[in-house]
């Protein structure tokens, strides 16, 4: 996907980085507003939901490690932004 479109290359890797800690947020969010909920329809769809966004933030976390494998240390901008979510 990189070779000749580095533009592209980075903003995918920058994706990566931002969106499994938004995912985590997200699921620990709805999980914190399901006890408010009483609708039947809505309280089906809570754990697919949540089953969809911890797929997606496990296969970015998979981009992470090859990232690392290739020696790109993220750990540091993604565990800052931990903290501030």
């Amino acid at each position: 996907m990189g070779a000749g479109r580095p533009f592209r290359h980075t903003l995918i890797n920058v994706l990566h980085l931002l969106l499994p800690e938004g995912e985590r947020h997200f699921i620990k969010a709805v999980l914190e507003a399901s006890s408010l909920v009483d609708d039947p329809e809505l309280e089906a769809a809570i754990k697919p939901f949540i089953q969809h966004e911890s797929w997606h933030a496990r296969a970015h976390q998979v981009v992470l490690d090859r990232l690392a494998e290739q020696g790109i240390d993220t750990d540091q901008y993604t565990s800052r932004l931990g903290r501030t979510l």
